[in-house]
């Protein structure tokens, strides 16, 4: 992650905090699958931001386990972490 990604990063972990699920960006400048490798011991899904997803009105989704559920819109993210109990309805 990048300047370039930093403000698409916040928005998306705002409305990920909008829907009731407990959210926060790692904007430290480290390789991704660094931070996907720390990340993964302590959360059960992670989102996952590059210059595709940016471009695209993106996020990629992963879970602890190593599962990528692909590329959703950040409404479908937010929707689909409220339909398995991580956020508020």
């Amino acid at each position: 992650m990048d300047d370039r990604q930093l403000h698409y990063a916040q928005s998306v972990t705002e409305a990920l905090r909008r829907s009731g699920v407990r959210a926060s960006a790692d904007l430290r400048n480290e390789k991704v699958r660094h931070k996907i490798r720390e990340h993964s011991q302590h959360v059960p899904y992670l989102v996952v931001i590059g210059e595709k997803e940016k471009q695209g009105g993106f996020v990629s989704v992963r879970s602890r386990t190593g599962e990528d559920f692909g590329r959703m819109a950040v409404e479908a993210v937010c929707e689909w972490f409220r339909s398995t109990g991580l956020g508020r309805a």
